[in-house]
């Protein structure tokens, strides 16, 4: 019997991606579910609405507006895109709720452990979700997966984490005489040696 492994998935352009019609139905969903009034929930779907079709942007001197997405760097834009992804998160876990051993996400990072042979039923109803939110995937290569800036190894027992390097980045070190805390220089050496021995085939 094959023995779950380990996935990420990640939303492609999560910001330019997410349709002002979804954004409006699932906030106002969370509001609602929030126990938020009728009259304050027309209020905040109202701004709302108004803070996303009054969007604009310049480029080569050129005036734009947005007609799709959020925009970067609008603190709304962070709250919407949590709200959606709380809807995914808990829409994909009733719907593959036996599939999934586990699934913890960050803004729009997944990492969750499957079973094996659920990767692309997974995957499909990720898809489905809204048509212009797509994702790309990674799964564990010899029990080992990169993910964020962490590389996770799974043992028979427990998860273990060092930091992850990517490739054709050389990694940055404190130097030794700097002006920082023994104990993190200390634990640079120890990332050190742990990164040479997980990166060695």
């Amino acid at each position: 019997m094959e023995k779950p492994r380990m996935v990420s998935f990640d939303v492609t352009a999560l910001y330019l991606s997410l349709p002002h019609t979804l954004i409006i139905d699932k906030l106002q969903s969370f509001l609602k579910s929030a126990g938020i009034q009728d009259q304050t929930i027309t209020l905040i779907i109202r701004l709302t609405s108004l803070c996303l079709s009054i969007s604009t942007f310049t480029f080569n001197h050129q005036h734009y507006k947005q007609i799709r997405g959020t925009p970067m760097g609008s603190p709304l834009s962070s709250i919407v895109a949590e709200v959606v992804m709380v809807s995914l998160d808990q829409w994909i876990n009733q719907t593959h709720s036996s599939d999934i051993h586990y699934w913890r996400r960050y803004v729009d990072d997944l990492f969750c452990i499957i079973k094996p042979n659920k990767l692309q039923p997974i995957l499909n109803t990720l898809h489905s979700f809204h048509a212009d939110i797509k994702f790309t995937y990674e799964t564990e290569t010899n029990l080992v997966l990169p993910f964020l800036d962490i590389l996770i190894i799974r043992t028979p027992h427990k998860l273990h984490t060092t930091v992850y390097y990517k490739k054709n980045i050389p990694p940055l070190y404190t130097h030794f005489s700097s002006n920082s805390p023994v104990a993190y220089k200390i634990n640079t050496v120890y990332i050190h040696i742990a990164h040479y021995l997980y990166s060695k085939p």
